[in-house]
């Protein structure tokens, strides 16, 4: 326990009977509440914020309530309850923001950030992380700031970008600099450890996780003790040293079982029995297992289930008793099968890229801000756009790369207009503010100055202003909504979806390119859902309708008609450009095939689209004739749906339509 803490334990101790009741003792209990931020004692911690929040309750005292709730939050998170976490955080960031506490809120938006990072929602923890970290540097608070480091750290190390982790890790220890909170600097001191060793720098790491180890002891923090001493036994493991490594791993364990971190305890009982196996110490090692089981079902942590069969099927399969390793065997498959079915880093990678761009503007939060933080919503948007341009090259091979180049600088296009324009809106807004101020100051009364004629037209200018912000801010939502239908991203496996709704993403995407310029007809009928992977699916369009409008000089039509014939789906794109010869025609699907002339410069694109129609079982028929216009149609075959069996087609969201736009 740290002397602050034993202090405050005393001041609490000490309290005289009219102090019992009172907010002041709401505060105290908070204060100790935040010396066990660190997680040193969970216990203690739920203890403390269950009193407080409780008191604050009773004596309507919104401050006590508000911050009660964070810390429900935060002791939610030791227990792994994160869906009752994410609700407390929640409410108390309702009720900062109505008290204006914007410190209170930057904690709130942090703590749920690293709540969504524990259950793995990286895409929605990162932006939270980097918005929090902005605000803590902006107003100086290096301890909180560091803390986000800290989070960051933790978050780019499970997405497996080591090296990011690694200057997180490092940001923060430089931070806490003369700070007092040397638990966060131990912990960051680990962090650096772990990043080096997945680089596979084993000799630096084992350094930094014995500082991180010499700290924790200094101070007195059992639980990151028996952190550091366990990933110590896992890197001499890792260079062969099962000697070395066996008295870590002990220690570790006999730490965590004083003070009741059973899954902890499951991970060091683990460690523990790979040592023994490697020793061929196979009867120790099964020993050990079985306990490790045990506690891994009874805490139904499926991760330690799984290795904890894996190790006994090797341990018996080395001690000769093929029999029961094979029957462990089985169930670690089953496991495996169940907890790492998914390729999760791979996702996690094109779920980051995608939200990290349309996170800025979602839940319609930029309508609530004040106007500067309107600009730094704006300026984080250019950057993210930024970032995408940057990292484009990860979202597919060559020829989607380049779709997705055309796409960026059409988003970038769209968005640069309603950017400007709230920008301008929200700058004419700060000089009427500052006249009003101004005109406060020189008028004797509330009278006088409403009476001035210059007041009415001040106030008209910022309700005209605040009009042409929200619905700038609305464009930009649109705009993001459409790009996140067209890139499907999360749509890693196949699905049955609405052809519609992607081809008027991409008609969305693709307006800058077409404009007043070219007339879109669409005739849409009734068509079944269609089998298929969405992004895929999208990217022919793209392909095609890009293709199309190329193909138009000057001002013309693209029509596009959709219809089920003979068991398939037809989604026909015809343009009035100036047609294709015949003997060109034969060659469309060549790799590489260009013109000479303006009708096709798509290189790889008409054969990537009919590669991806052809993998979905369908083809592309063309037809053309010279100065009358060319039509592709893609045919995909018809899957029967349960809702087709049911009738009515119900897969489309659309109905049969016939226009221009």
């Amino acid at each position: 326990m740290s002397d602050k803490l034993k202090e405050l334990e005393t001041k609490l101790r000490d309290m005289n009977p009219d102090e019992a009741n009172s907010e002041a003792r709401v505060d105290l209990l908070l204060e100790m509440a935040e010396e066990h931020f660190s997680g040193d004692d969970p216990q203690r911690l739920i203890e403390l914020t269950n009193e407080a929040l409780e008191l604050a309750h009773r004596l309507n005292y919104p401050k006590g309530e508000a911050y009660g709730l964070w810390y429900e939050g935060l002791s939610c998170c030791f227990i792994a309850d994160h869906e009752r976490g994410l609700q407390r955080v929640d409410e108390s960031r309702a009720r900062l923001e109505t008290m204006g506490d914007d410190i209170g809120v930057a904690k709130a938006i942090m703590l749920k950030a690293n709540i969504l990072r524990s259950i793995g929602s990286f895409d929605q923890a990162l932006p939270g992380l980097y918005e929090a970290l902005d605000f803590f540097q902006k107003c100086g608070d290096r301890y909180w700031e560091a803390n986000c480091n800290y989070s960051l750290g933790l978050l780019y190390h499970e997405i497996r970008d080591y090296k990011q982790a690694l200057e997180q890790h490092r940001k923060c220890i430089e931070v806490m600099k003369d700070l007092p909170e040397r638990w966060l600097v131990a912990r960051a001191l680990n962090g650096v450890g772990q990043a080096l060793n997945e680089l596979e720098k084993h000799e630096e790491a084992l350094h930094y996780h014995h500082r991180s180890l010499a700290l924790f002891r200094e101070i007195g923090h059992a639980m990151g003790e028996a952190r550091a001493l366990d990933d110590i036994g896992s890197i001499y493991m890792q260079l062969g040293d099962h000697e070395l490594a066996l008295p870590f791993h002990t220690k570790s364990l006999a730490i965590r079982k004083t003070i009741g971190q059973r899954r902890a305890q499951c991970t060091s009982l683990l460690n523990i029995a790979k040592v023994h196996v490697r020793q061929k110490n196979h009867a120790r090692a099964l020993e050990i297992l079985d306990e490790a089981l045990s506690i891994a079902e009874e805490t139904k942590s499926k991760p330690h289930i799984y290795d904890a069969h894996h190790l006994i099927s090797e341990a018996c399969e080395l001690q000769g008793d093929h029999k029961r390793a094979l029957d462990h065997h089985k169930t670690s498959h089953h496991m495996k099968e169940e907890v790492f079915s998914e390729n999760a880093a791979d996702r996690i990678r094109k779920l980051q890229i995608g939200f990290e761009v349309q996170k800025a503007e979602k839940e319609a939060e930029i309508a609530r801000l004040k106007n500067v933080e309107l600009h730094e919503k704006n300026a984080r948007l250019e950057e993210l756009l930024r970032e995408l341009r940057v990292t484009q090259s990860q979202l597919v091979q060559s020829e989607k790369m380049a779709a997705i180049g055309k796409l960026v600088a059409g988003v970038v296009h769209e968005m640069n207009t309603p950017i400007g324009a709230s920008n301008s809106a929200i700058d004419v807004s700060d000089r009427c503010i500052k006249k009003i101020a101004d005109l406060k100051e020189t008028c004797e009364s509330i009278e006088e100055m409403c009476a001035n004629g210059q007041l009415e037209s001040l106030l008209e200018r910022v309700q005209n202003n605040q009009r042409i912000t929200r619905e700038a801010n609305e464009r930009i939502s649109r705009i993001l909504a459409n790009l996140k239908t067209f890139i499907r991203l999360d749509d890693s496996e196949k699905k049955v979806v609405d052809l519609h709704e992607g081809l008027e993403s991409v008609l969305a995407l693709l307006e800058s390119e077409y404009g007043d310029r070219v007339t879109i007809v669409k005739e849409y009928g009734q068509i079944p859902a269609v089998d298929c992977f969405p992004g895929e699916m999208n990217q022919v369009f793209m392909s095609v309708l890009t293709n199309a409008m190329e193909a138009i000089k000057g001002k013309g039509s693209i029509t596009i008609r959709t219809l089920s014939k003979d068991g398939d789906v037809l989604v026909a794109i015809s343009d009035t450009g100036p047609g294709i010869a015949p003997d060109i025609r034969q060659r469309l699907f060549d790799p590489a095939f260009s013109t000479k002339g303006n009708r096709v410069k798509a290189g790889m694109g008409l054969l990537t689209s009919l590669n991806i129609v052809q993998k979905h079982g369908g083809r592309i028929d063309t037809e053309s004739e010279v100065g009358k216009g060319s039509t592709f149609t893609i045919v995909l075959p018809r899957v029967q749906t349960e809702r087709d069996l049911r009738g009515n087609n119900q897969s489309s969201a659309y109905r049969p339509v016939r226009g221009a736009i």
